[in-house]
């Protein structure tokens, strides 16, 4: 400061200063700190957004500009309503009054974006009260997630879910699912129209408790040596018994379940009722069982030829060539052919080479058969089939 005379001349020069050390420390510090919070600010990979009361918005970091597709000076022109689609606009109004005012910020929810370009997308966020001095309300921010990519996972799920549901509920197989202790767990409506049992009865049951005590230490060792060791049986059968008691067979695979850690969990199977297959194969073994004693009991002889050998012959054949069943059945077409009259072969070789053309056509014949008493190429009475 200049201090002058009484006549006004300058005579001194008064001064004063002070240590700023501390502010401007304090000045550099936030600066840092604004800088710290600017580059977290423009690098979050969430969007964040902050608006005034009336939803107009104020600031924003490269995330929201991005995920909009709007120029900075346009998003200042915007509010969050004009980025919503109207659909969710009456939802997102109550949200703000009865969360955000009402406690200062709200549950995560969802909703929808609209891009610069029309485009439509799903995103969640959750949005915090802004108060200003005097603690009255002044804005809201938010961070706000880009859900695209996971909404298409949820649906591609959801798509293979549905299509699981519907292949599993669908299934004439039947199909359960049981714990390491054997505990049913889940199963489908094959599985309890099987058993006659309520999905609920079930669940209290082991797949031991449904199956005869026969049948136990079989299936344990099949559990032990197949499905622990490798993670899946044979195809293997074994009975069950339905709720009002019958006992019916049963074919099954079992399946090892393991968790993320490799650790068995559980086990599955798809289980098909074999009752009329076993009813069929034991009809089909009495009715061959009838017919072999018809034709064992034929006085005509009758064989069976199977890759140009005999499968089978009854009784009046082997009467005939004075071999027994398996010495006939060792035997090979050239083997055979040498017990043919030399008269006879070259029609019994023609009829060897086109079997199914004989079985098309069949037609009566007779030819002569040497015995087996027959040593040598002489000649003996013949005998005709």
């Amino acid at each position: 400061m200049l201090i002058r005379d009484a006549d006004g001349k300058p005579e001194e020069f008064v001064g004063t200063w002070s240590d700023i050390t501390e502010r401007k420390n304090a000045e550099e510090t936030l600066r840092l700190s604004e800088a710290r919070y600017r580059s977290l600010y423009d690098g979050m990979m969430d969007a964040y957004v902050s608006v005034d009361m009336d939803g107009r918005i104020r600031y924003f970091n490269q995330s929201y500009q991005k995920m909009t597709g709007y120029e900075a000076e346009e998003l200042c022109q915007l509010t969050y309503q004009d980025l919503t689609p109207e659909k969710w606009h009456t939802a997102e109004a109550e949200i703000t009054e009865k969360q955000v005012i009402g406690r200062g910020y709200s549950n995560i929810y969802e909703k929808e974006y609209a891009r610069k370009d029309g485009s439509i997308f799903p995103v969640e966020l959750r949005a915090t009260l802004i108060r200003g001095e005097s603690g009255k309300p002044a804005g809201m921010w938010a961070l706000i997630r880009d859900i695209s990519e996971r909404k298409l996972i949820e649906e591609t799920l959801r798509l293979s879910e549905a299509r699981y549901r519907n292949l599993y509920e669908g299934m004439m197989d039947a199909f359960a699912s049981a714990d390491m202790g054997g505990l049913i767990q889940e199963c489908n409506p094959a599985y309890e129209k099987m058993l006659g049992y309520e999905t609920e009865e079930l669940h209290n049951l082991t797949y031991v408790d449904l199956t005869p005590g026969k049948w136990h230490e079989m299936e344990k060792r099949i559990i032990e040596t197949q499905v622990l060791t490798r993670g899946y049986s044979e195809i293997y059968e074994k009975e069950y018994i339905r709720k009002d008691g019958t006992v019916f067979p049963v074919e099954l695979r079992t399946e090892l379940i393991r968790d993320a850690a490799g650790n068995p969990t559980g086990t599955w199977a798809i289980v098909r009722d074999i009752s009329e297959r076993k009813i069929s194969e034991q009809s089909l073994r009495e009715s061959e069982a009838r017919y072999r004693d018809l034709l064992d009991a034929s006085m005509q002889g009758v064989f069976v030829f199977q890759d140009q050998r005999i499968v089978y012959n009854n009784q009046a054949v082997t009467d005939s060539f004075g071999y027994g069943s398996e010495e006939l059945r060792s035997f090979t077409t050239a083997e055979i052919l040498t017990h043919i009259h030399p008269d006879d072969r070259q029609m019994v070789a023609e009829r060897l080479r086109r079997p199914l053309e004989i079985a098309l056509h069949s037609e009566r014949y007779s030819l002569r058969i040497f015995h087996k008493t027959v040593k040598c190429a002489g000649w003996r009475p013949e005998r005709c089939l």
